[in-house]
């Protein structure tokens, strides 16, 4: 296989856990440019819910955009917060897409598997039908579907759970890692079951994609059906944490939110390669939290 090419690429919310993952990833090969609204980690800062800011974003003229901007409110936030939410989500991406054939840039979009209905008992590959459950989820199946109808070149990746670090440590990892430290006890949903995936495994897939050329909607997901609770008690194990986790439920959240959600990976692992278990992923997670000090 030949060498890919080195590509100027620019990751719009950098310092989240998929921005922030997927960055490192490419950077080992390509120029990454890093956009965020404040982090100080950012070469652009810029408000992309803006017209202004996006084109701001955009004059480094990339050959590749990948967006991982999301909302500082949590999928229940959502429910009420609703113009937040679609300026992000929805809108944010649509522009995106319709600037695409002007600017000549390969679209990656970080979508979710949420946009499934996520019944027991069923398997959703990417031609399923969309049907998601909350805001959230609705905000993001608009934003693939004006993708779809704009843009040329595009990735969407419908990934779940993703865990790793990020500059504000508000994923599901760091936020155990905080309780950790703090000598607190965590809860997590013992009812709602997803394949979640680290951000470093994310990286690898996306960089995969981009690199081999692929195109269209990939289930971007680990191989591995647990529930919340469960990925707490293997996070434990494989961190060797010694904190107390409880059980919570999904029940009584503002957010309808699926009771399982078991996706076909095969499209991914046939165009990008074989996705590691959740153990090997949490072992390299750990290794790479220690060789960057984190």
């Amino acid at each position: 296989m030949a060498e890919a090419i080195e590509i100027k690429i620019l990751v719009l919310g950098a310092s989240g856990v998929v921005g922030f993952h997927i960055a490192q990833g490419l950077s080992e090969k390509h120029a990454v440019v890093r956009a965020s609204r404040n982090s100080p980690a950012a070469d652009i800062h810029s408000d992309l819910s803006r017209e202004d800011g996006i084109l701001c974003a955009l004059s480094c003229k990339p050959d590749a955009v990948v967006n991982a901007v999301k909302p500082a409110l949590s999928v229940d936030e959502m429910e009420t917060k609703r113009t937040e939410a679609y300026a992000l989500n929805t809108l944010l991406p649509e522009r995106l897409a319709k600037l695409q054939p002007e600017y000549g840039f390969l679209l990656v979009q970080a979508s979710t598997d949420g946009v499934y209905a996520g019944r027991p008992g069923e398997t959703y590959s990417e031609l399923s039908p969309v049907e998601p459950p909350n805001y959230y989820c609705h905000t993001k199946a608009l934003a693939e579907e004006k993708i779809i109808e704009a843009a040329g070149e595009y990735i969407i990746l419908r990934t779940e759970g993703v865990f790793g670090y990020d500059e504000k440590g508000t994923n599901f990892f760091l936020r155990m890692a905080g309780a950790e430290k703090a000598g607190k006890g965590f809860s997590a949903a013992s009812d709602q079951f997803s394949q979640p995936i680290c951000g470093l495994e994310l990286a690898r897939l996306a960089t995969a994609l981009i690199e081999k050329k692929k195109r269209g909607v990939y289930n971007a997901c680990g191989p591995d059906l647990v529930s919340r609770h469960g990925l707490a008690l293997l996070m434990k194990k494989q961190m060797g944490w010694g904190l107390r986790i409880g059980e919570s439920s999904i029940k009584g959240r503002a957010a309808k939110v699926q009771p399982c959600l078991r996706v076909d990976i095969s499209k991914m692992e046939r165009d990008a390669g074989r996705v590691s278990s959740l153990p090997a992923q949490m072992a390299e997670l750990r290794r790479w939290m220690n060789e960057n000090k984190h």
